[in-house]
């Protein structure tokens, strides 16, 4: 990955790892499930916080077994591993898919221009394979404007409330006990998806964190700096792993480039299990 000063760092090496004719090498990318690599994180223990003493969320590990790291060399990006079994996984995967994906929430196939009519989703794309690829998002709470990048609070529907538990307790144990999680977007990546770079400033108060839950197949996360001009930095993030984005890592340009393949450790059969094997689920959490 040669460069030179002055050009578009972050482009440069964003098209490195997008690249399938020659395959990037992985051997720069940090994995923070490598015990070397881990030691460029900071660790901390998940129950120092008071608030989590007693109190367990459904559907994950115990809190004492979640490993909480930030990243030393970049202010603002956390990893929290551990948080989720295998079963866990399924559970939240199953939940994207059944349930965040229906139409009581804003979808990408819900725009006219697409001139499709899918109400339950998940029922719908299990007699119609066509439909599977067909959703790419769905946003919760407030709803993400893609064009003003605005929330306003006539455009909102329900956040579902035990995600609402699980964003409050994964906050918490980085030091934001106040968290209020109010929009997400639900992310669906088949192999052949990205996500260009860009920076998160849409909301209101960027001093608390924006989370990032992955489900699936393994993708190529990449942070840079303030400018395009600063070289980003390469993580491999897995299933059950969960990046936390404080301001500094929000405003910082940051992407994905590729979906890797992952390890199956969800197990299980029936559709939920076969589209994780093939696609990345993302949850993207954030406080308006």
């Amino acid at each position: 990955m040669n460069s030179q000063a002055g050009e578009n760092q972050f482009r440069s090496v964003f098209k490195y790892y997008k690249s399938k004719k020659p395959p990037p090498s992985f051997t720069e990318v940090i994995d923070p499930h490598n015990s070397d690599h881990w030691d460029l994180f900071r660790e901390h223990d998940a129950t120092a916080s008071t608030a989590t003493e007693h109190e367990e969320v459904q559907h994950t590990n115990k809190i004492s077994q979640w490993r909480v790291g930030t990243y030393r060399a970049a202010p603002g990006l956390a990893v929290i591993r551990n948080v989720f079994s295998n079963t866990d996984q399924l559970y939240w995967a199953s939940k994207c898919l059944k349930e965040y994906s229906s139409d009581t929430f804003k979808r990408n196939i819900d725009h006219p221009s697409l001139n499709l009519a899918v109400g339950d989703w998940w029922e719908e794309c299990q007699e119609d394979a066509s439909l599977v690829d067909k959703l790419r998002w769905s946003t919760l709470g407030y709803h993400h404007d893609w064009d003003t990048k605005v929330y306003r609070e006539d455009n909102r529907s329900i956040f579902p409330p035990e995600l609402a538990s699980l964003s409050s307790q994964l906050a918490t144990v980085l030091g934001y006990p106040g968290y209020r999680a109010e929009a997400a977007i639900v992310n669906f990546y088949p192999f052949s998806a990205s996500l260009s770079g860009h920076t998160d400033k849409s909301e209101h108060n960027l001093s608390a964190p924006l989370i990032s839950i992955s489900l699936g197949q393994s993708a190529i996360f990449l942070l840079g700096g303030t400018t395009v001009q600063e070289v980003p930095v390469a993580f491999l993030v897995r299933s059950g792993d969960i990046l936390v984005m404080e301001e500094g890592a929000r405003l910082a340009f940051h992407a994905v480039p590729r979906i890797v393949p992952g390890p199956d450790v969800w197990g299980g059969e029936g559709f939920c299990s076969d589209y994780l094997a093939l696609h990345r689920i993302n949850i993207n959490i954030r406080q308006v």
